[in-house]
C-alpha cells in the first residue's frame, strides 16, 4: 500500500510541478493585468501576498489532508481569486482613468450614476456586451479547471524539490514584506496584498462616511451673502467650462509647442476684434473625470473632490437655495441660463434634483436647439459650433442681462471622431443618415500616441469655436470665464498636476486689471508654472473683482477666500 506523505514524493521536477509553478506565475499576471493595462505600475509583475501564502499552506498540508479538505480549501482559493480579479479591476480603472484611490462609500454612487450614462453613451452593438460577458465567463472557467488540474488532482504528484524550494523562498519573501511592513508601513514594491487594498478602501471610505457631516455643516449664506452688493452696471456673464482643458498643455513636450501655436492663435483673433484676457493656472477638485465636481466647486465656491460630497450637498440644498453665483446674479436681475446640450434623457427625480440644486431660470437641453443632425462624443452632443451659434442667437434676444453656463462636449474623451468645423454653423443641423447616432467609434482602443494625437485636435476645434463665439458675440460689454475642467484621462498622469487654465476675457482693461494683484498674467499663455488658485477660490475672488468695477461701492467688497468655504 502506497504512503501519501511527503517522503514518498519523487525529488525531482515533472510535469504535475511545471504546471505548479506556471499556475503560480499566471495567477499573480491575472491579478496584475488590470494595474498593466491601466496605470503607470512601477515594476512589470507583481507577486500577491495572499496568493503566495495560500500555496505554501497548499504545499505543506496537502498531502496530509483528505480530498474533502483538499475540496474546500481549492473553492475558498478560487473565490478569492474571482474576487481579486473583479477588485483589481474596478479599482486599476479607477486610478488610471481618474487618479482617485478606491473608496467604496464614493465609488459605489459614482459607478451607479456614472455606468449607465456610458453605456447609453457608447451606445454599442449587443454583441459586444455579450462578447464581454462570454470572456469574462470563459476565464472564471479557465481559472476553474486550471487551479483544480493542480490542487486536486497533481496534488501527490508535485516533487519534493519544488515543496521544498517554493516553501523557503515563500517564506523568505513573507519575512522580509513583514520587516518592510513594520518599518515603512507599506507593502514593498513588485509585492501587492489584497487584504491590506480592501482594508485602505475600508478605512478611506469610513474617513469619507465620517466627513460628510462636518462637509454639510459649513454654512454657505453668512460667507456668500452677497445679495448686499448691488450692481452699477450688469454686463453679461458666460462662463464656459473648457473639457479637459489641463495643463499637461503645456508639461508634455509633445503637446506643448502645438498648443502655443493654437493658444497664440485664439489670442491674437480675440484681440483683434477688441477682447483682452488676464490667464492663470487653478487647481482642480478633481483629475481626468467629475466635471461636475469641478463646476460645482467653482460655482458654490466649496471643494467637491468626492462624489460622496457631491450626493450630500445636492440632498441637503436641493430645497434649500444654496447661494451660488448664478443665484447671485438672479438676485441683481440677470436670468440665470444652463446649457446643457447632451442627447441623454435623465430619470425624473435625478433631472429635478439637478435643476432644484443649481437653480437656474432656463434650462437649455437637447430639445431646445431643435437639432437633427449627428451627434458626435460623450453623451452625445450636437457639435459644439451649432450649439455657440445657438446661444449667440439667444443672447441676442434677451431682455434682461444674462448670465450663462455651459461646458463644451468637442473636447471630451475620446476625441474621435470629431465634426467638422463650418463656415455657416446652421448647415450642421441638416438631417442625413446617421442622425440621432453618436459618432463614437465602435473600437475606441487606441494608441497613446493616437490618443495625443486626437486630444490635440479636440483642442484644437473647441478654441476655434469658442474664438468664433467670442468674435461673433455682438455683446462687446460682456465677461467670458473660460475654465478646464480637469487634467485629460489616458494622455496626463497624476504627476502633471491637478491644475488647469483660467481665462477672464473682457473688452474692458479696468476690470481685467484687477486680476493682476492676483497672480493673474495678461493674455492667454501663461509663462509661469505657478498655481495662482483653486477652483473653489474662484467664486469669491471673481466677485470682489466684478463688484470692484461693476458694483455700486468699491469700498464695500466680499473678501477673497482662497479656500472657498471652510469650517
Amino acid at each position: 500500500m502506497r504512503k501519501n506523505n511527503i517522503f514518498s514524493q519523487h525529488l525531482f521536477f515533472t510535469r504535475a510541478d511545471i504546471y505548479f509553478w506556471l499556475l503560480f506565475i499566471l495567477l499573480n499576471g491575472f491579478l496584475f493585468l488590470p494595474d498593466l493595462l491601466f496605470t503607470a505600475p512601477k515594476t512589470r509583475y507583481s507577486l500577491n501576498i495572499e496568493i503566495l501564502i495560500a500555496f505554501i499552506i497548499w504545499i505543506i498540508f496537502s498531502t496530509r489532508c483528505g480530498e474533502k479538505a483538499r475540496r474546500l480549501f481549492w473553492g475558498i482559493f478560487l473565490a478569492f481569486i474571482y474576487i481579486a480579479l473583479i477588485y483589481k479591476s474596478y479599482a486599476s480603472i479607477l486610478i488610471g482613468f481618474y487618479q482617485m484611490e478606491p473608496n467604496f462609500y464614493n465609488d459605489l454612487p459614482f459607478i451607479a450614476n456614472g455606468l449607465p450614462f456610458l453605456l447609453d453613451s457608447l451606445k454599442l452593438p449587443m454583441w459586444i456586451y455579450y462578447g464581454f460577458i462570454l470572456s469574462v465567463v470563459l476565464l472564471f472557467r479557465l481559472l476553474w479547471v486550471f487551479t483544480r488540474a493542480v490542487f486536486i488532482k497533481s496534488t501527490s504528484q508535485i516533487g519534493l524539490a519544488t515543496r521544498i524550494i517554493f516553501t523557503v523562498l515563500g517564506m523568505g519573501i513573507l519575512l522580509y514584506s513583514g520587516i518592510i511592513l513594520q518599518t515603512h508601513k507599506e507593502i514593498p514594491t513588485g509585492a501587492n496584498s489584497l487584504v491590506n487594498e480592501i482594508k485602505l478602501n475600508a478605512s478611506a471610505s469610513r474617513k469619507s462616511y465620517q466627513n460628510i457631516d462636518s462637509f454639510i455643516a459649513q454654512n454657505p449664506f453668512t460667507t456668500y451673502d452677497y445679495a448686499q452688493y448691488h450692481l452699477q452696471e450688469k454686463p453679461n456673464v458666460y462662463i464656459i467650462f473648457f473639457e479637459s482643458y489641463g495643463s499637461v498643455l503645456y508639461k508634455r513636450e509633445h503637446f506643448r509647442n502645438n498648443y502655443l501655436e493654437m493658444a497664440s492663435a485664439f489670442d491674437e483673433e480675440i484681440s483683434a476684434e477688441g477682447w483682452q484676457s488676464m490667464s492663470a493656472f487653478s487647481e482642480a477638485p478633481t483629475w481626468g473625470g467629475g466635471s461636475w465636481m469641478a463646476y460645482t466647486s467653482v460655482l458654490f465656491g466649496i471643494n467637491v473632490n468626492e462624489q460622496s460630497e457631491f450626493l450630500a450637498l445636492r440632498k441637503a440644498y436641493e430645497r434649500v437655495p444654496y447661494p451660488n453665483m448664478g443665484r447671485y446674479f438672479q438676485t441683481q436681475g440677470y436670468e440665470f441660463v444652463w446649457v446643457v446640450p447632451i442627447n441623454r434623457e435623465l430619470s425624473p427625480k435625478y433631472d429635478a434634483a439637478n435643476r432644484a440644486f443649481y437653480g437656474a431660470d432656463r434650462w437649455v437641453i437637447y430639445e431646445t436647439l431643435d437639432y437633427a443632425g449627428p451627434l458626435y462624443g460623450w453623451g452625445p452632443s450636437p457639435p459644439d459650433q451649432f450649439t455657440f451659434g445657438f446661444i449667440q442667437d439667444l443672447v441676442q434676444e434677451q431682455e434682461k442681462a444674462t448670465f450663462l453656463f455651459f461646458l463644451n462636449q468637442d473636447s471630451h474623451y475620446p476625441w474621435s471622431p470629431l465634426p467638422p468645423h463650418v463656415d455657416d454653423w446652421h448647415t450642421l443641423a441638416a438631417s442625413n443618415d446617421e442622425s440621432g447616432k453618436i459618432g463614437i467609434e465602435e473600437n475606441s482602443a487606441v494608441s497613446l500616441f493616437t490618443a495625443r494625437k486626437n486630444y490635440l485636435s479636440g483642442i484644437r476645434l473647441s478654441l476655434e469655436n469658442i474664438g468664433d463665439f467670442i468674435t461673433n458675440l455682438e455683446d462687446p460689454n460682456a465677461v467670458i470665464i473660460l475654465i478646464g475642467d480637469h487634467q485629460p484621462p489616458t494622455v496626463s498622469n497624476k504627476d502633471d498636476g491637478f491644475e488647469t487654465m483660467l481665462h477672464i476675457i473682457s473688452q474692458d482693461t479696468e476690470f481685467l486689471a484687477n486680476f493682476k494683484e492676483f497672480g493673474f498674467e495678461n493674455g492667454i499663455l501663461l509663462n509661469t508654472e505657478k498655481v495662482a488658485l483653486a477652483h473653489e477660490g474662484f467664486y469669491s475672488l471673481f466677485m470682489h473683482n466684478f463688484l470692484a468695477r461693476y458694483g455700486d461701492d468699491a469700498e464695500n467688497l466680499p473678501l477673497y477666500l482662497e479656500d472657498g468655504l471652510t469650517d
